[in-house]
């Protein structure tokens, strides 16, 4: 092989990490809102998915991080955390985004810390012990999905990483983005350079923005809420995926060389090149309705109010020695206990045919069992579920059991996590799946039903 055909290949791999990063990343801002998307499986399998490296399942698991440049601050925290598992046989993908405020604690060696701050202190930590820049930050991305997988209860089989530079530039290269802003933004202390607070504004109504002033609107936090910049963020990218889709850059030779440009120096991988290629191979075939995207959030619920999709995380209610963090919201109270949060994985991970039509659900009780079948019903919603509650007098109840108009993956998994009967009836008007609970029911987490949620 001459030193000119290894030059260019090295440059199709890099391409090939942009398609597999951007469509991974495009795919999890676009859907990520903490709703789960509906999914319509096919029976259709990609080759592709014979030659990644996969689990017993045949899931492959990619652990997707954003950091800062070179010249930010906190250059190499990964502020973007996404594990996206792609499975072949199914041609779906679910993407699960961690908050980086998530504290991590228990990883031996290792400062507990927050999981964005892991990366960078493994790599320092590398670095420090003689190994070189390149090799102290692969060990250390590889580190970080072994730690993410532990505490996920999965394998995370590669990891994937780009930097803000190249979000700034291969908007640039594109010719910028259009965009209509829902509402002027004003941030007096818009970090415009390393310790030198300015202002940074933007109008509503339709804009055309250029790299940087999108960048700025993405990162902008001060003067609207974490929710709103995440939403910026989608609708940027969003903005961004159609340019894509109409220039194709891999039929514009000029614009696939810009954007290998860009890429060259800012994305690094811990896949073969051989997994490259099947892994793009895998995400092209999948198509946008069998994408699944959850975020975790702090609306765990109480006794006394409802939960949302993804309530895993909670917020200390003492500020401590490292300021704001998110604590993961476990049944024993420890921090370190991430049981829940396996428990939402395993099922997202595993168990995506239970979100396929997205049924909802209704739970039936009486007066009696008001607080069990809410703790159920908040229990339902964290872990994605649509559901409805409606408390009746025992006499006006039918048999305990589930009910639905066909059979089902969600109905019959309620139906062992219940341990009722399913029962097949005609058309329920506006209820895909009726939950009728018994009059002594006592509520089980699903973190307690090992044998179901694995």
């Amino acid at each position: 092989m001459t030193p000119a055909f290894s030059h260019l290949l090295s440059r199709r791999y890099v391409g090939l990490i942009i398609v597999a990063w951007f469509a991974l990343f495009f795919l999890s801002v676009i859907g990520a809102s903490g709703v789960l998307r509906p999914m319509a499986f096919g029976m259709a399998s990609s080759v592709s998915g014979t030659f990644l490296p996969h689990d017993q399942g045949g899931r492959t698991n990619v652990l997707l991080l954003g950091v800062g440049d070179k010249d930010h601050a906190g250059a190499n925290l990964t502020d973007s955390i996404i594990i996206a598992s792609i499975e072949p046989r199914t041609r779906s993908i679910v993407l699960l985004s961690l908050p980086r405020d998530l504290y991590l604690t228990d990883v031996p060696g290792m400062p507990d810390a927050r999981i964005n701050a892991f990366y960078a202190n493994r790599k320092s930590s590398l670095m420090r012990a003689g190994q070189t820049q390149s090799g102290a930050s692969k060990m250390a991305m590889q580190e970080t999905a072994d730690v993410l997988g532990s505490k996920l209860g999965v394998t995370i089989h590669g990891v994937i990483k780009v930097d803000f530079t190249a979000f700034s530039e291969i908007i640039d290269a594109f010719g910028g983005i259009d965009l209509d802003v829902p509402q002027a933004l004003v941030d007096y202390t818009y970090p415009v350079e390393e310790g030198v607070m300015g202002t940074f504004s933007l109008g509503a109504g339709p804009q055309h923005l250029d790299g940087d002033t999108a960048l700025k609107y993405a990162r902008s936090r001060h003067s609207t809420s974490d929710f709103d910049r995440s939403s910026r963020q989608q609708q940027i990218l969003g903005a961004l995926l159609e340019k894509i889709k109409a220039k194709n850059p891999l039929e514009n030779f000029g614009l696939a060389r810009s954007v290998l440009g860009v890429m060259e120096n800012h994305a690094e991988w811990t896949f073969s090149s051989g997994d490259l290629v099947a892994l793009v191979g895998a995400v092209l075939t999948v198509p946008r309705e069998n994408i699944l995207s959850m975020h975790l959030s702090t609306s765990v619920g109480t006794d006394y109010s409802m939960a949302e999709a993804g309530g895993f995380v909670v917020s200390p209610k003492e500020e401590s020695a490292a300021g704001a963090i998110l604590l993961p919201y476990s049944l024993s109270g420890k921090i370190s206990d991430w049981g829940q949060i396996r428990t939402l994985t395993a099922l997202l991970f595993t168990q995506r045919q239970l979100y396929a039509a997205q049924p909802t659900i209704t739970i039936t009780a009486d007066p009696k069992t008001r607080l069990a079948a809410h703790r159920l019903r908040n229990e339902l919603l964290r872990n994605g579920f649509l559901v409805t509650e409606k408390i009746e007098s025992m006499s006006d109840i039918a048999n305990p059991q589930i009910t639905s108009s066909s059979q089902s993956a969600t109905s019959d998994f309620l139906s062992k996590y219940l341990a009722l009967p399913h029962v097949i009836s005609g058309p329920i008007e506006d209820v895909s799946v009726h939950i009728v609970l018994p009059k002594d029911y006592r509520f089980i987490p699903l973190e307690k039903t090992p044998d179901l949620v694995k």
